[in-house]
């Protein structure tokens, strides 16, 4: 049996618009706001954001960003929309995009704050490493196959306490210079994986089995 080979996913962006291009959006430059990218389902663990958005909402009243929840809706999708339309607490304060285009896309991880991905499991973890190849930290669930990605980069929370993820969202958005600090580290420090690179990895892993 062959050795198996590790092959790390691309993550840069296509459809990034360069810094002249005109691109319209829902929100205007230097408007505020936390992006959340995956689809709207169980296992993304939207729902665990809501409940910590509550929390925040409470401590601190007027003050809080716009959360941004970015999918298509999936399997069993915890009716985000219904909680946000009819939560005094959500409504105005959450938006769900469920129509984004690649462009718009990436304009939102480019003007956001910093991202976040709650997700109970996942193979990967796209949408991390999304977020830090556009130059945004991202507080990541600490499971599976997201420790992997950039752990030195990545802050992590449990996506079984919704306590963690306040902490974490709270010490970013009010701890003073936190934000700023993060940012410059990843953007100092992230190395992106273009997807060539990942096909000329595979294509020579298996032009290696194949000449053994």
């Amino acid at each position: 049996m062959s050795d198996m080979k590790v092959i790390r996913l691309g993550d840069d962006f296509v459809a990034r618009p360069s810094d002249d291009t005109q691109y319209s959006s829902r929100y205007t430059d230097g408007e505020k706001f936390i992006l959340c990218v995956g689809t709207l389902e169980i296992r993304k663990n939207q729902v665990a954001l809501l409940h910590a958005y509550r929390i925040l909402d409470k401590r601190y009243p007027g003050l809080l960003p716009k959360l941004v929840l970015v999918g298509r809706k999936g399997w069993i999708d915890s009716e985000i929309d219904f909680q946000v339309e009819n939560d005094r607490a959500l409504n105005g304060l959450v938006d769900v995009i469920t129509d984004a285009s690649d462009n718009e896309l990436s304009w939102l991880y480019s003007n956001c704050l910093f991202t976040l991905f709650p997700a109970l499991y996942e193979g990967w973890g796209l949408p991390v490493s999304e977020s830090l190849w556009h130059g945004k930290p991202c507080i990541s669930s600490n499971t599976s196959s997201m420790v992997e990605i950039a752990p030195e980069l990545t802050i992590f929370a449990s996506p079984y306490s919704v306590e963690s993820w306040v902490d974490q969202i709270e010490c970013l958005l009010f701890k003073p210079g936190m934000l700023d600090k993060q940012t410059e580290k990843v953007l100092r420090e992230y190395v992106p994986t273009e997807w060539c690179n990942t096909a000329a990895t595979i294509k020579d892993v298996i032009f290696e089995e194949y000449t053994k």
